[in-house]
């Protein structure tokens, strides 16, 4: 259930456009919010009486954003650790010149730990190995967090902490990279993740008070809501899930939660977590898996070779595991959330979702399968047959397609991340960033979604292009339909929720690149305003 809270002041914001975002397209002039709800809309003219009155003199007003796919904690953590993606980073000699100033300035023994790398923003477009690490800081562990999550680079002392050589094997799901008979440094997947949780963390509280600090930073973008993509993928879930939990204690947090959890439905069950009732505020009814990895590691599992490498990438998680861990869980009553990018993971991952169904029968659990970002022919058609919604980031056209582009080549490159073909199958489509990895504001996603062109300005499947109405419901309705939310928010009528966004760009008039600058003026979370 919500939490309960002290009553609110009424707010009647009058002469603007109010987008309902409703079946019928309405526009209105006028909103009252009480108690939390939407209590009217309509004309200025017909207004009732408020505690305050805003005068909007013109502006747009949107249903609160959703980001449906987010690391909320990955992003206020790095922003705790050595960044590597300013605007100061333009070449490994500045990667290095900031990794050096770090470690002088840290304790003797300390490890430096950074974030926010991503070689395909410099000139020389490779990763770092445990060679230049080494050379840059010789005397103290140094593990360096490629943007993605997925993989690491760690420095000779790090790989020594962790206990690693060249003959030690490399764990179901992940890769130590080899050359020449020894440890390069990269690691990959599960790999990484094993150097993470040895790697020093902020303190539990230090990382509660940034969680929140962050989730106030996307009220400027118009997001009232997310869901935390992975709990577990960055620090291990028993790491993780006490601070969410602490967070919960301390009373109203500045978004609407939900959690998916990285745990198989045994281990969900040995720490006595059951999926959830459906709550608006602090939802916990999922679980997460990894089919595959990323496009960036090399590691998105797809049927043919890479462009620009050797494979063709891996499986985090098993086939035949997969397809046990879905109907475990789907049968324990949890909805399921799957990462899943190459065509052959979405392959595997579709397989699984038909098996669980064939054996229990399509209850209405809203599972979801994330990214999606390069389905085969025949996909689509599969994935409406099942039910599942598609949970996808636009936003990765724009800051990653050219680099896609160069991984998988331009014939696959030109048909990734779908859209205006999932909706008319009929599918669920929810917006989110994936952040850290994506661009923070929903309105670049948007402008994505509309204008299908990477950063470069290379056409990506044109024909897939998404109205601004449609870039616009994916990140109201879409989101909330995802976690059953439909029937509270992601639409400003009488009775529903009353969060919403008062934006400084009509966005449903503007162009794409002025959407993609838009910015929330005020935004409402529960009926006040927590930002501006």
């Amino acid at each position: 259930m919500a939490m309960s809270r002290k009553r609110s002041p009424s707010y009647l914001l009058t002469r603007g456009r109010i987008v309902a975002m409703d079946d019928a397209h309405c526009v209105h002039q006028a909103i009252l919010l009480r108690d939390g709800l939407v209590a009217w809309v309509g004309d200025s003219s017909d207004a009732p009486a408020a505690d305050i009155r805003i005068d909007l003199q013109g502006a747009t007003v949107i249903p609160g954003l959703t980001d449906a796919h987010l690391h909320l904690l990955a992003v206020a953590q790095e922003s705790l650790q050595v960044r590597l993606d300013g605007p100061g980073i333009r070449s490994i000699d500045d990667v290095a010149r900031v990794l050096a100033a770090a470690a002088a300035a840290s304790s003797a023994g300390d490890w430096v730990v950074a974030s926010g790398f991503d070689e395909s923003r410099l000139p020389t477009n490779r990763l770092l190995d445990v060679d230049d690490l080494d050379a840059i800081v010789p005397d103290r562990p140094l593990v360096v967090r490629r943007f993605c999550g997925h993989l690491a680079i760690a420095n000779s002392k790090a790989l020594q902490a962790a206990g690693l050589s060249a003959d030690t094997p490399d764990p179901p799901g992940g890769e130590r990279e080899r050359r020449d008979g020894r440890l390069t440094g990269v690691l990959r997947e599960l790999a990484a993740d094993h150097m993470y949780g040895i790697a020093p963390k902020p303190s539990a509280e230090r990382l509660g008070e940034r969680i929140r600090e962050v989730a106030r930073d996307y009220l400027a973008h118009g997001v009232t809501s997310f869901c935390e993509a992975a709990v577990g993928f960055t620090n291990g879930f028993d790491d993780e899930w006490p601070v969410w939990q602490r967070l919960r204690k301390q009373g109203e947090f500045p978004l609407r939660a939900c959690f998916m959890l990285r745990l198989n439905p045994d281990e969900a069950e040995l720490r006595g977590i059951v999926p959830g009732e459906i709550d608006p505020d602090w939802q916990v009814r999922a679980l997460k898996f990894f089919a595959d990895g990323i496009v960036g590691a090399r590691t998105a599992a797809f049927s043919q070779p890479y462009h620009d490498c050797p494979g063709c990438g891996t499986y985090v998680t098993a086939p035949a595991d997969l397809r046990r861990r879905f109907l475990d869980a789907h049968e324990a009553g949890w909805q399921i959330a799957v990462h899943a990018i190459g065509d052959a993971a979405i392959d595997q991952v579709l397989d699984a979702f038909e098996a669980a169904l064939a054996r229990t029968g399509r209850l209405d659990r809203r599972h979801r399968i994330e990214h999606l970002g390069f389905p085969a022919a025949g996909a689509i058609a599969r994935l409406a047959r099942s039910g599942l919604s598609v949970v996808t980031q636009y936003g990765f056209l724009y800051k990653m397609g050219d680099s896609f582009i160069r991984a998988v080549g331009a014939d696959r490159g030109g048909a990734m991340y779908f859209g205006k073909s999932l909706l008319e199958a009929g599918l669920t489509v929810a917006g989110s960033s994936d952040g850290p990895t994506g661009p923070r504001s929903p309105f670049v996603a948007m402008m994505a979604a509309m204008q299908r062109r990477t950063e470069a300005g290379v056409a990506v499947a044109p024909n897939e292009a998404m109205s601004a109405q449609q870039a616009l419901r994916i990140y109201c309705q879409g989101g909330a339909h995802c976690v059953h939310q439909e029937g509270m928010r992601g639409t400003l009528k009488p009775g529903y929720l009353a969060d919403l966004a008062i934006l400084d760009t009509d966005i449903l008039s503007a162009s794409p690149e002025e959407i993609m600058r838009a910015k929330a003026i005020r935004t409402f979370v529960r009926g006040v305003p927590v930002f501006g």
